[in-house]
C-alpha cells in the first residue's frame, strides 16, 4: 500500500473516530446500526482496512460522504444520485477517458491483469486499489464506485 492510500485511511479512522465521538457512538452500537461485528469496526482502528461496502454504510449510518471521511473532499453531505452506476462501468469510463489499457491500470496500481479482469464480473477491487484509482483519476471514491455523479 502506497503512502496516499496511506494518508486516506488515516484520515477515514481519523474522522470516523471523531464522528462517533461526537455522537455518543460505540463499536457496538454503530455495528448494530450497520451490521458489521463491533469486533471488525475496532479492528479498522489498528489492523484492518473496512471493504468498500462497509465504508458506504458508514457514511450512511453518519449520513455524511465517504469521500469526506477519506478526506478526499471537505463536503459532509453525501451528493448521491438517483441512477446508480456499477462500479466497472464507471472505471471503464475513467480508463478511457485517461487514454489508459487495463494493462496500464494495472501496472500503475501494482496488481494484475487478471486482477482488472475479475472487475469485469462484477468483483469490487480492494480498498486500498479503489483509492489508487481515485488518486489515478483525480476522481472521488463515491463517484468512482458509482454512487454519486460529482
Amino acid at each position: 500500500m502506497g503512502q496516499t492510500e496511506t494518508y486516506y485511511l488515516k484520515n477515514f479512522r481519523a474522522n470516523l473516530k471523531e464522528l462517533m465521538e461526537d455522537r455518543g457512538v460505540n463499536s457496538e452500537k454503530l455495528g448494530k446500526g450497520i451490521g458489521i461485528n463491533p469486533s471488525t469496526i475496532r479492528r479498522w482502528f489498528y489492523d484492518r482496512d473496512p471493504k468498500a461496502e462497509s465504508v458506504r454504510r458508514v457514511a450512511d449510518y453518519f449520513g455524511c460522504s465517504a469521500d469526506f471521511l477519506f478526506g478526499l473532499s471537505p463536503e459532509f453531505e453525501p451528493r448521491r444520485n438517483n441512477h446508480p452506476t456499477n462500479f466497472y462501468t464507471r472505471y471503464t469510463f475513467l480508463a478511457r477517458a485517461a487514454g489508459m489499457t487495463d494493462h496500464a491500470v494495472a501496472k500503475a496500481c501494482g496488481v494484475g491483469r487478471g486482477t482488472v479482469s475479475k472487475w469485469k464480473s462484477g468483483r469490487m477491487p480492494e480498498l486500498y486499489i479503489l483509492l489508487q484509482l481515485c488518486n489515478l483519476f483525480g476522481c472521488g471514491f463515491e463517484y468512482l464506485i458509482g454512487i454519486s455523479d460529482d
